[in-house]
């Protein structure tokens, strides 16, 4: 059975920033944009016919905050090792990885990237959300709807149930790698790395990135 990742919504006072790409097949003519919301980039990407931008490809993508704070996006991040280990473990499907690196040098406040989400050549739009978020939907749970007399019992993340023992061992090991990803933000002169996570694989050919966190937007002209 396929494990469906959830997704939070982000919140209303989430605002996005548009991303300038160092992509594999970037070009120096993407032109600078207003900040659109997914839904909107995917429109455009139907509407445009010839004159659709060119997407770019895997690589990094960057924006500096009016704060002063620069976010780097990696598509695609580095597969960690712990987390796909009891990826295996819970019986999740193949995911996605991406990595945001945070200078906050120059910031004056705490920052963090709570989504980042990728429009691809097609105009599908694939969204990747903080590790431990994602982490802390896989593991397995107890259950209080049993018969009488024995009302509780454990179930994995397929909804298949477990014994006690490993619920207890699966359930320390996603301990282990959401506390490993829960800090992710970067208080203010310092610097951090985040892991994202979607549920499927980073898309080869982009058209636009954001990252989503509670700051004003800044769009940037695409770099190669």
């Amino acid at each position: 059975m396929r494990t469906t990742i959830a997704r939070a919504l982000v919140a209303p006072a989430a605002i996005a920033l548009i991303l300038a790409g160092c992509g594999n097949s970037g070009s120096d003519d993407t032109a600078q944009a207003d900040t659109p919301e997914p839904a909107a980039a995917e429109a455009d990407v139907d509407e445009a016919g010839d004159d659709a931008p060119t997407p770019t490809g895997h690589g990094t993508y960057t924006a500096t905050t009016p704060d002063g704070t620069v976010i780097t996006v990696t598509l695609p991040g580095d597969t960690p090792a712990d987390v796909e280990d009891y990826r295996e473990t819970v019986g999740v499907d193949p995911v996605g990885y991406v990595t945001v690196d945070i200078d906050n040098t120059n910031g004056s406040e705490y920052f963090n990237v709570s989504d980042v989400n990728i429009v691809d050549a097609e105009g599908e739009t694939h969204n990747y959300e903080s590790a431990s978020s994602i982490v802390g939907d896989w593991g397995p749970t107890m259950r209080d709807d049993g018969p009488e007399g024995n009302e509780y019992y454990y179930v994995d993340a397929d909804g298949n149930e477990i014994s006690e023992d490993e619920y207890d061992t699966i359930r320390a090991q996603g301990e282990d790698v959401y506390e490993a990803y829960a800090e992710d933000g970067a208080e203010p002169h310092a610097k951090a790395t985040g892991l994202l996570i979607g549920d499927d694989e980073v898309p080869s050919e982009v058209l636009y990135v954001e990252a989503v966190s509670a700051m004003e937007p800044i769009g940037l002209d695409a770099t190669e």
